[in-house]
């Protein structure tokens, strides 16, 4: 009976320190996990912390900087080009491909000038009310 008695008894012990273990390994899993610590993902549209980081580095972008001063060396030669006098004055609507209601207008004149530009729409203009 005392054989019998340790056997079951050893039996209990591991199968508490298996148990004990696994408790164990599962709190430290779940501990990890929320502290950010061990990341496993399941969803394919979370980004990863390096790629996060990337994204949140601080960058300079040059490309409408660079394209907005080649536009500008090209107008300027343009006007260069241009003959003297309103009559040769030349209208670039969105010049800079990044406003479609802008416009510029490149006229050369011989001395310097006061220009006045008026804007006449498709549509009649509203009346104007006066207090009675």
């Amino acid at each position: 009976m005392s054989k019998k008695f340790w056997r079951i008894t050893g039996l209990a012990i591991v199968a508490l320190l298996v148990l004990g273990g696994a408790t164990a390994y599962h709190e430290r899993h779940n501990i990890r996990r929320y502290l950010l610590v061990h990341q496993h993902y399941t969803k394919k549209d979370i980004l990863a912390t390096s790629q996060i980081k990337l994204n949140l580095r601080p960058a300079l972008s040059t490309k409408h900087t660079t394209a907005t001063n080649r536009l500008t060396a090209k107008y300027q030669k343009q006007l260069k080009a241009l003959p003297t006098g309103v009559t040769h004055a030349k209208t670039i609507v969105n010049p800079y491909q990044t406003s479609p209601l802008s416009g510029l207008i490149l006229v050369k004149t011989p001395h310097a000038t006061k220009v006045r530009l008026t804007v006449h729409g498709n549509t009649p203009r509203p009346p104007r009310f006066t207090k009675p």
